[in-house]
């Protein structure tokens, strides 16, 4: 079975972010730029919205914190049931909530 590779539009504004923060990473921008083109990028939508909202509420009861484009990219994960990739230790505090998977170490 063929599992598709999204990406949250809102890893996909982050991405680009650091992009602008690189001007002369001329063959990133070339790569990132390929792989948008073979990924489905998704849009945060209120789905997403109503995922954050809970989300936020249970990090906030455990005394847990996330930065916000981070709390949206695990929110969208959990809104499509999707695995949510990632190398950065940040989202350790919603393992509990997403399954969440670091290619780097996990492969």
């Amino acid at each position: 079975m063929h599992t598709p590779v999204l990406i949250s539009s809102v890893t996909e504004a982050e991405i680009l972010y650091g992009l602008e923060m690189k001007p002369g990473a001329i063959r990133l921008r070339s790569a990132v730029e390929k792989l948008f083109e073979i990924v489905e990028i998704r849009p945060w939508d209120s789905s997403a919205a109503y995922s954050y909202s809970r989300l936020r509420a249970k990090l906030r009861a455990a005394g847990k914190t996330l930065a916000h484009p981070d709390l949206m990219i695990a929110a969208h994960a959990l809104s499509l049931d999707a695995v949510l990739i990632s190398h950065d230790n940040a989202f350790r505090n919603v393992a509990p909530h997403l399954d969440i998977r670091d290619w780097a170490n996990d492969v």
